[in-house]
């Protein structure tokens, strides 16, 4: 199978983009209701995936 790699990194990079910078967390980490008191507080935005 051939597949150029640029078009790889763009496929790649769609992906990825929406972690970059991301704070990921299990649904039961005992950190995720202070970090989420703390994001509501601040007025910050959010993606629950």
């Amino acid at each position: 199978m051939v597949f150029p790699c640029n078009e790889i990194q763009k496929t790649a990079w769609e992906v990825l983009r929406n972690l970059d910078h991301a704070l990921t967390l299990r649904e039961d980490d005992s950190l995720l209701p202070p970090i989420l008191d703390v994001y509501e507080k601040q007025e910050l935005k959010m993606a629950i995936l």
